[in-house]
């Protein structure tokens, strides 16, 4: 589930800005096999907080990872802070979008 989350995240933070992928509906990422029909019921109704709503499902699933011996406790720390730059990386991406550009007239 990490990488698809990751994926995911990926493909929600580009959608916005690339024609192609623009096109994509939840249906579509469910066929590609990066969103389950039981996660898309769940992220449709978050509205513009999808790409969020993800990288929390991402956090919880490096938690429970970690919790279930799965991963070492020793890495928690460094990846939850990894998710953190993540999802501040996301947000900037999309804030350069919305800034008015000075040779943009």
């Amino acid at each position: 589930r990490i990488y698809r989350y990751l994926n995911l995240v990926h493909l929600l933070c580009y959608k916005a800005k690339s024609t192609w992928l623009s096109e994509l509906t939840t249906e579509h990422i469910v066929q590609l096999g990066i969103l389950t029909s039981e996660e898309a019921a769940i992220l449709e109704p978050t509205s513009n907080k999808k790409r969020d709503t993800v990288i929390s499902w991402l956090s919880a699933e490096i938690q429970a990872a970690m919790y279930a011996g799965i991963c070492d406790s020793s890495i928690k720390q460094p990846c939850l802070e990894m998710v953190c730059r993540l999802r501040g990386a996301c947000g900037t991406f999309h804030d350069q979008f919305a800034t008015n550009h000075p040779n943009m007239w």
